[in-house]
């Protein structure tokens, strides 16, 4: 509290992980006379790190003659998930091909508010604000198989790497009045979508 009608507020958070996941399965397949033709065993071994971060601050002006009220906020989010993960699979107990996937991917969001409150009087007020904001969304996916070289030769088929941009920026005003028992109100709102 900076005094009676000034306040900022102010929050970090932080939270990283690991984790590694194992699975194994077995497909079987059967042919038109219902015998076993293949068994296929595929196990993964996947690796994960996440980091999730975000900051936000306030701003809050309380105006004490005029009970108006004047408000700023911003926020920053940023979330990281990247994954590797090994593949053995053997087809009817044969030798195993190796493959690895890499699948990187992380958001970020930031938003900017601002709102406006002035009343005129106790029957007539006004109110206006602006709000922006951005979404950022990378995800990176590739997978390799080993061939009998010990080379890793990419699969272009599951290759990509994609970038999602958004943004939105919006504003209103609005004014409301009353008249003995009528009450009127009316406003804007333009938004911009990207």
């Amino acid at each position: 509290f900076l005094n009676d009608q000034n306040s900022i507020t102010g929050s970090f958070v932080f939270n990283p992980s690991n984790s590694v996941n194992k699975a194994t399965t077995e497909y079987l397949d059967y042919d038109a006379d219902d015998m076993l033709a293949n068994t296929t065993v595929r196990t993964e071994r996947e690796a994960e790190d996440e980091e999730n971060v975000e900051l936000a601050l306030n701003y809050k002006k309380d105006f004490k003659e005029s009970d108006g009220k004047f408000t700023v906020d911003f926020q920053w989010i940023r979330s990281v998930d990247n994954e590797s993960t090994d593949y053995t699979q053997s087809l009817n107990g044969g030798e195993a091909t190796l493959q690895r996937a890499v699948n990187n991917a992380n958001e970020t969001n930031w938003l900017f508010q601002s709102d406006y409150l002035h009343p005129f009087s106790k029957e007539t007020k006004l109110e206006a604000g602006i709000k922006t904001t951005t979404r950022i969304i990378r995800n990176e996916f590739s997978l390799e198989e080993q061939d009998d070289e010990l080379n890793w030769i990419p699969f272009d088929a599951f290759t990509n790497n994609m970038v999602y941009t958004e943004r939105i920026h919006a504003a209103y005003i609005m004014a409301n009045t009353k008249f003995d028992k009528v009450s009127i109100q009316g406003g804007f709102r333009g938004e911009l979508s990207d």
